[in-house]
């Protein structure tokens, strides 16, 4: 029998991201905390943008104390171009941006309203909010990584915009599909971080409703999601671009 030479594979190196700069626009909700940190323990440099200068600040400063890496927090509202081309200047001087995180989430009055009570402003300020500032962040980040020939993009969405009826603010997977086979050629990769529900402050009955109907039996805690956010920036994920990764607890199984 031939012998077979065993492969090397080390997973410290595919998982580093030493000396990456990773722009999480949105990142000091509920979320961004623990994706920015996984970016710093994983080396990486996490630039966190956020309506909420001050906590991005404050989380900036302790993930740069924690983990010995340069990080940024910068308070904006990343749908307005002006302010976001500034912050782009400001991040690039930490160095070329390997990854985008597009994670705002826009909540505008009258959000929850139902579809017969929607007011076309609602509407307009959600798309606004979670769409069109994608849209300019990527704006800012394409063209170096086409240039540079590497980049990853994750567009992170809700596990409602493939089970539930209400699409309004979820549409992330086509424009994801878009930009993989857009600019797969010129080394830019793009996936949709599909998320199931993360127990943050709702009611004990809403969390034993929801724990009920998945298959692991609870809700997700934050950092349930830092691992896959991983694999998509990192080289552990280079030949992972156009899909949507579903990391629902097996909500959508059923």
């Amino acid at each position: 029998m031939a012998e077979i030479a065993v492969p090397e594979v080390n997973i410290q190196d595919i998982f580093n991201l030493g000396g990456k700069v990773v722009v999480l626009a949105g990142g000091a909700g509920l979320l961004g905390p623990y994706f920015a940190a996984a970016v710093a323990a994983a080396g990486g440099s996490p630039v966190v943008m956020d309506l909420d200068g001050p906590g991005a600040a404050s989380l900036s400063t302790g993930l740069s104390r924690r983990y010995g890496v340069p990080a940024l927090g910068l308070g904006l509202d990343v749908g307005d171009e002006a302010a976001l081309r500034s912050a782009f200047a400001e991040v690039r001087r930490l160095g070329p941006v390997h990854g985008l995180v597009n994670m705002v989430y826009a909540k505008p009055p009258g959000y929850y309203q139902s579809l017969e009570s929607y007011s076309a402003g609602t509407w307009e300020a959600a798309l606004h909010g979670s769409l069109t500032s994608a849209l300019l962040c990527l704006r800012e980040t394409l063209p170096e990584m086409c240039a540079r020939g590497s980049g990853s993009i994750v567009n992170v969405g809700s596990i409602y915009g493939i089970v539930g009826p209400d699409q309004r603010i979820y549409e992330g997977l086509a424009l994801t599909r878009w930009i993989a086979t857009t600019y797969g050629h010129r080394g830019v990769r793009a996936n949709c971080l599909t998320l199931g529900g993360v127990q943050g402050g709702q009611s004990d009955r809403f969390v034993e409703r929801y724990s009920g109907r998945t298959p692991l039996g609870r809700m997700a805690c934050p950092g349930d999601y830092t691992g896959a956010l991983l694999l998509l920036l990192s080289e552990a994920g280079r030949y992972l671009t156009g899909a949507n990764l579903v990391v629902d607890g097996g909500w959508s199984a059923w």
